[in-house]
């Protein structure tokens, strides 16, 4: 989670699921992998000035350009990062 590497987390994820699903931890790992991709985000708004949103999906290696946008939104709603959408 502190790493932001989204590919890593899943592959964790993929790793351990029947664990996860007999513990009934579906809820848990849904929002540790949107903290994954907040800490992702801040490391790549502190290290760019301006980057396009399909930069920022390659980088997270995600996969919808849309759903990013949404998450970067809400991600400067809630203060997480400092940045603005053009």
């Amino acid at each position: 989670v502190r790493d932001g590497s989204l590919q890593v987390f899943t592959q964790a994820i993929k790793a351990h699921d029947s664990a996860f699903k007999k513990d009934g931890m579906s809820s848990l790992i849904t929002r540790l992998r949107h903290n994954v991709i907040k800490t992702g985000l801040r490391k790549i708004c502190i290290s760019y000035s301006k980057i396009s949103l399909a930069s920022i999906c390659a980088k997270l290696n995600y996969d919808s350009v849309e759903d990013i946008e949404y998450i970067v939104a809400k991600a400067i709603h809630d203060g997480a990062i400092h940045a603005v959408i053009d």
